[in-house]
């Protein structure tokens, strides 16, 4: 978790986080992150939730190594919120570790 000594928010945006104990399954969803392979830059992809289980989400996006870590997300412009953390593939899609009740209570406690 980082913390900043400015409030930086209302000049750069926000990005939010999300729990929803229903399942996601058919969402459209996105990852930003710096692939290992694309020389530090910042690559979006967009896919669809295949199966979405208690703790985990599975969807069609491509992704390359070094992007582990990085957001799942629902939405666009300024309205975008994390639901999972990408941590690689299963054979023939990728997987996330989804935000779970538990997770998103212990960031949002962190935030305070």
């Amino acid at each position: 978790m980082l913390y900043l000594n400015t409030p930086i928010g209302n000049r750069t945006g926000y990005f939010g986080i999300k729990y929803r104990p229903e399942s996601y399954l058919s969402s459209s969803v996105f990852i930003a992150g710096y692939p290992l392979n694309k020389n530090k830059q910042l690559w979006k992809a967009g896919g669809k939730i295949l199966k979405a289980k208690p703790s985990e989400l599975h969807y069609t996006i491509d992704t390359e190594e070094g992007q582990s870590g990085s957001p799942v997300y629902l939405g666009s412009g300024s309205e975008r919120y994390c639901i999972g953390i990408h941590n690689g593939n299963q054979r023939e899609n990728n997987v996330g570790n989804r935000i779970t009740h538990c997770i998103f209570n212990w960031i949002q406690n962190k935030r305070k």
